[in-house]
């Protein structure tokens, strides 16, 4: 060993001081303000984002034509009375009055992977849902040879809201869908009867309360919940949970307009299949609806942080699972179970 050890070489070792090197010095950045003010880029370009380089809800490129939105969106801008365009949201651009008193006109929802989906809102009882279907024309989704998705509802629906709106949606892929005069009519009749509503001099307060005039913008607020306790879940895990079911069900109504809870219910139906409780400081609390004794409890024993599955007064079973993490709702399996669920609660 002595020979080994005298023909080595020899060198002084410093001795690692743990205390030293984690002692705080001038200048040193906190872990936690990393990155903080790095801006997302529907934030940096928003126009860019939504209509070239946008990423769908599943994580794919959108298949759907850019140009189609951004010809709606020259056109309202172009127009007197309207605000320009919000583009600074992940999945939505928003158009509003240039007032901003009477809430948003429209609603570009551009995270599905093949259709760019346009919800406008327009004074109650403004068109006629079977008229305005011959005026814009377009063939059903399942009628669509091109297009490797089926099972949606008609792309052009109508629907009277609480208070004083309507709302319309039209579901787009390619821009001559709405290159037509037909759309052209619609457009300019749905643009006069919305400033005649917001210009009014007077409205119903309740019609303008926050959760009715922003809608989903409200439900993801730090605004509206019991006072006295810090909230135990952040934003982005109940965006994610909007996003997954929306995807899960892309052809199903959702309503934003109520302070605690959004409902979403099967196209052309009023039953509920799932309610998001977003103003619980615990957790955001996922109910889904559905037939007695269709799932066990052991279908949802890995979800979210609790859960449980309980009757309900409309003679359904509620099934109950909170988040407070968005790694919950990432969860493969989560999503494979909603889409089945959703299933069922748009065909009963």
């Amino acid at each position: 060993m002595s020979p080994v050890l005298a023909s080595g070489t020899h060198a002084r070792r410093e001795v690692f001081d743990a205390a030293a090197v984690a002692r705080r010095r001038d200048g040193d950045l906190d872990l936690r303000h990393v990155g903080r003010d790095a801006k997302m880029p529907w934030q940096t370009d928003g126009p860019r984002w939504h209509t070239v380089d946008r990423i769908a809800h599943n994580g794919r490129p959108c298949r759907w034509d850019g140009s189609a939105l951004q010809l709606v969106i020259d056109q309202l801008e172009q127009t007197d009375g309207f605000a320009p365009a919000n583009w600074n949201q992940r999945t939505i651009v928003e158009m509003m009055g240039a007032s901003k008193t009477g809430g948003w006109f429209l609603h570009a929802m551009t995270g599905d992977e093949w259709l760019l989906t346009l919800k406008f809102r327009v004074p109650k009882n403004t068109f006629d849902q079977d008229r305005l279907r011959r005026q814009i024309d377009l063939k059903s989704i399942d009628e669509i040879d091109e297009l490797p998705i089926y099972g949606r509802s008609a792309r052009v629906r109508v629907r009277n809201l609480k208070g004083p709106w309507q709302e319309i949606t039209v579901h787009v892929h390619w821009l001559h869908d709405i290159e037509t005069a037909g759309f052209r009519t619609f457009l300019e009749d749905a643009k006069r009867a919305y400033l005649g509503q917001v210009n009014r001099a007077r409205l119903n307060p309740d019609d303008l309360m926050p959760w009715k005039v922003l809608g989903r913008k409200w439900h993801l607020l730090r605004k509206g919940f019991p006072s006295g306790k810090r909230v135990g879940w952040d934003v982005e895990t109940l965006e994610k949970l909007f996003d997954l079911l929306l995807e899960v069900a892309p052809a199903g109504d959702v309503d934003w307009a109520n302070k605690q809870v959004v409902y979403f219910r099967s196209c052309d139906k009023s039953d509920i299949w799932a309610a998001v409780h977003t103003k619980r400081r615990g957790g955001i609390d996922l109910s889904l609806y559905s037939k007695p004794g269709r799932y066990a409890l052991g279908r949802i024993a890995e979800f979210g942080r609790e859960r449980e599955i309980s009757p309900d007064r409309s003679g359904r079973e509620e099934i109950k699972i909170r988040f407070t993490e968005a790694r919950q709702v990432r969860a493969d399996a989560l999503k494979a179970f909603l889409r089945e669920h959703a299933a069922d609660g748009i065909r009963t």
